[in-house]
């Protein structure tokens, strides 16, 4: 019988990268277990993928850990004679970055190729959806269409494979109807396909089963996308009692939110939302988002959730290309003028996401490159350790001295708003230390 290891690339210091398990993976092994005999491991380390003696490992990455997952690979491949095959956004955005360590690559979505690769590999030539090295180079295979009835992938095996939940997340979507120039969503799922509410409901209920959580986070880029059917996934929370035991959260889009939306988050406990706000500058938002919203929708939505007693989250870009001072002191006045209404604020210095337009606009400039310092892509949501010395500055129009300047601006607003004592308290109700970091069984069960 073969036997399979999936494994996350994670830098050890990030505690972001230890919030929650990979519902990647997760959902590889699922699909893995109802399709075949293959015993499937998901774990945390090298050690323990070394020490199961696989017949294949698959490594899951994002752009700021694939130097690390070319090291875990090439650590793999020093003690077991087996094919180390690489997945997830990165590779999927940036697949003429592909190092020689691995012996090929999934393209997008994994479930069916991971299967297709497991189960013909080393015969690569006719698998849609992955990348290799042949005897003239890189390879790229025809990508292959996303799955259409997800509501027929299995349910992630929560109770086998975890031992600590960290942020327990659902993710009810795959994919997002926008396009936005700085998100790589779009490049990983190529579309928008959202899971039936019934489905929602078995999925939230295999966790409760399994671990009783205080809150459950729905992971979807905009979950209130479809009016109906967050009615009927409100009405299963409901019927179940789940909003009497456990606290939601989701994140949303202005577009997407009005009174209709924020009552039925309030019936269903879904007691937190984010906003991707990115810029009160009109033109800012115009070269970030995809179809964007009115400054005054962006206000509306705010105040609706304020009024309904909805703790909101805010998210906001900075360093866009194009961006003035005077934009940017028009995102800052926004927050000072909601700074009671917003529970929490994230602040994001733009970054290069391989496959996204920002990333051909970073290339254009020779900012960034296929063989880069992949750390240097670095996520900076937890805002207050962003070092501007050790960022890829994109944006002409305003020096970096002043950008940095701004940076520390912001880092004042995230410390008065996220830090205050209330809050932190009120968080700590449902989510605290005692939850991180998450932690899988791994090989130390053998199922």
């Amino acid at each position: 019988m073969q036997k399979i290891v999936l494994i996350t690339a994670t830098e050890e210091s990030n505690i972001l990268h230890h919030l929650s398990n990979n519902l990647g993976t997760l959902a590889l092994e699922a699909y893995l277990s109802a399709n075949t005999d293959i015993k499937t491991y998901v774990v945390d380390t090298v050690a323990e993928a070394i020490d199961l003696r696989p017949d294949m490992v698959g490594i899951s990455s994002v752009t700021e850990t694939y130097r690390i997952a070319i090291d875990m690979a090439g650590e793999i491949k020093k003690q077991l004679v087996i094919p180390v095959i690489i997945g997830g956004q990165h590779i999927t955005g940036c697949v003429e970055s592909l190092d020689r360590v691995f012996d090929a690559a999934v393209i997008g979505e994994g479930e069916e190729t991971f299967l297709e690769l497991v189960r013909k590999f080393p015969k690569l030539d006719d698998i849609a959806g992955i990348a290799y090295f042949g005897r003239s180079g890189l390879v790229v295979n025809k990508r292959r269409p996303a799955i259409a009835d997800i509501d027929s992938l299995p349910l992630i095996n929560w109770k086998k494979l975890v031992v600590k939940l960290g942020i327990p997340a659902v993710m009810t979507t795959r994919g997002c109807m926008y396009k936005c120039s700085f998100c790589s969503s779009p490049i990983q799922w190529g579309g928008c396909r959202q899971y039936s509410a019934a489905r929602v409901g078995a999925e939230i209920k295999s966790i409760v089963d399994a671990f009783h959580p205080r809150m459950i986070k729905f992971f979807d880029d905009i979950f209130t996308l479809n009016k109906k059917r967050l009615k009927n996934i409100v009405d299963i929370i409901v019927n179940e009692g789940w909003n009497e035991k456990i606290v939601f959260m989701c994140m949303s889009r202005v577009g997407h939110f009005d009174k209709e939306v924020a009552r039925l988050l309030q019936k269903g406990n879904i007691r937190f939302v984010f906003f991707g706000v990115e810029s009160m500058s009109k033109s800012v938002l115009g070269g970030l988002k995809d179809r964007p919203s009115t400054l005054k929708d962006i206000q509306e939505a705010v105040d609706i959730a304020y009024d309904a007693g909805i703790k909101t989250s805010c998210s906001f870009i900075i360093g866009a290309p194009g961006e003035t001072e005077s934009d940017i002191l028009k995102t800052i006045k926004f927050i000072e003028k909601n700074e009671k209404k917003v529970f929490d604020i994230e602040v994001n210095p733009i970054i290069p996401n391989p496959g996204t337009p920002i990333w051909d606009y970073a290339k254009k400039r020779k900012l960034v490159s296929n063989d880069m310092d992949w750390a240097k892509i670095k996520h900076h949501s937890l805002f207050l350790s962003f070092d501007p010395s050790d960022y890829i500055y994109l944006n002409k129009k305003m020096p970096f001295d002043k950008f940095a300047k701004y940076a520390d601006v912001f880092k004042d607003l995230f410390r008065r708003i996220n830090l205050d004592p209330g809050k932190q308290r009120y968080s700590l109700e449902y989510f605290g230390p005692r939850d991180i970091p998450a932690k899988l069984k791994g090989s130390a069960r053998d199922f």
